[in-house]
């Protein structure tokens, strides 16, 4: 992984507040790079100057350096990814840096709720969740997590040579910048995700090797690395989208969904984006314990219940396997209808109908695997279709909807 190469420091303090410093130090037709100041020993040297806007210890020649990663994620938004992170699960991130004498790699474990930086205020101390790797020892570094920043102190880290040149009333440094680009190697992460959660499929995290998005780039002496590692989420964390099938009753427009509601979705109270049910809207349910309610996404037929969508999901009870789910399936007659009337993710009593009381005869199987947004906080799969009879005896076609919906500020 390659660094950002930054601006070269312009050491015009010095020249200000040192002159007869500037007098001594000479242009030179071809520098010697050197691990130590020219600088005579009156002024300050290199370590006492912020370089890249990190403030550096005052005199220090420690071969420590200052390893910040922040850490973030990203909804994979239906696009299937090799392996999302899950909230639930650890991720271990491992480098190998430069040292005086060669490399040293390490591994640090942090959880990734850190990812989402819901707790900037919380900090944890790492130390404990690191280990030296190669070579082979006890050794841990110490390491704290705060918000979303994972700050680590690299031992014996290698010291970028740096030298200065005087050109006319300025000073330009210089430093190895083959060094600083390859200062961090070999950077991968992966995950370890609870034994208790689903079975993976390509929208759900499992253990094993985590792809992220990373950059870094060091300060000019070595002595401050900064990293970003971008992870992808699994559709139900990180923003990511989960869904319900929904049906609808009249019209081909879309579903609206413009309102909130804390109902438990993927067994989370998190605020989440809700439909409207102004128009003429149902969730499509089932009562599971047999309480008399919707309890949480789980009794809802979507991506949650580890299907790719709600269709995949309600297609696990075709149990004749004609395409269509209606009174030959054993599943029908235990199916509800959920209309949230009031917004407030709670399934009353007369908010729930059955498909006998609401006329409804089948259920398609077949749909439109096309994506479209309903707004910034929802996306749609479909239509598919199903079946109803009006009281009068007219039969009817209605749509179905798989609605994915997303956590919401």
């Amino acid at each position: 992984m390659k660094s950002f190469p930054l601006t070269n420091f312009v050491l015009t303090s010095l020249l200000a507040s040192a002159p007869a410093v500037a007098q001594e130090v000479k242009a030179k037709a071809n520098p010697k790079v050197s691990s130590t100041s020219v600088i005579p020993f009156t002024g300050p040297n290199l370590n006492d100057v912020a370089l890249d806007s990190q403030l550096l210890t005052n005199g220090s020649n420690s071969s420590t350096a200052i390893l910040d990663i922040y850490v973030n994620c990203f909804g994979t938004n239906l696009r299937a990814v090799p392996n999302p992170i899950a909230e639930s699960s650890d991720i271990f991130a491992k480098i190998t840096y430069l040292t005086s004498t060669g490399t040293k790699t390490f591994e640090v474990k942090f959880p990734a709720r850190a990812t989402m930086n819901s707790a900037a205020s919380t900090e944890e101390d790492l130390t404990s969740q690191t280990r030296v790797l190669i070579p082979a020892t006890k050794e841990t570094l110490t390491a704290r997590l705060r918000g979303n920043l994972i700050r680590i102190k690299l031992t014996e880290s290698r010291t970028i040579p740096v030298d200065v040149l005087a050109t006319g009333t300025d000073f330009a440094k210089l430093t190895e910048l083959a060094v600083k680009t390859e200062f961090l190697t070999n950077i991968s992460f992966r995950q370890e995700v609870p034994a208790v959660l689903p079975a993976n499929t390509e929208f759900m995290a499992y253990t094993g090797p985590v792809t992220a998005a990373n950059n870094w780039y060091a300060s000019e002496n070595g002595k401050s690395i900064v990293m970003l590692a971008s992870f992808p989420g699994e559709n139900r964390f990180c923003g990511g989208y989960f869904s319900p099938l929904a049906f609808k009753f009249d019209g081909d427009d879309l579903p609206k969904v413009d309102k909130t509601s804390h109902f438990p979705l993927f067994r989370s109270k998190h605020k989440i984006s809700w439909p409207s049910f102004k128009e003429d809207i149902y969730f499509l349910a089932v009562d599971k314990n047999k309480n008399g309610k919707v309890d949480d996404g789980a009794e809802l037929f979507g991506d949650i219940n580890n299907y790719q969508d709600g269709f995949k999901n309600l297609a696990a009870y075709d149990n004749n396997g004609d395409g269509v789910i209606d009174e030959k399936d054993s599943i029908f007659k235990l199916l509800l209808l959920w209309k949230d009337k009031n917004h407030d993710g709670k399934s009353s009593k007369d908010e729930l109908k059955t498909m006998e009381q609401m006329g409804v005869t089948s259920i398609s199987l077949t749909y439109d695997g096309t994506t479209q947004s309903a707004g910034p906080f929802a996306k749609l799969i479909g239509p598919g279709e199903f079946t109803y009879k009006l009281k009068s005896g007219e039969v009817k076609k209605g749509r179905v909807w798989d609605i994915f919906l997303k956590i919401v500020p």
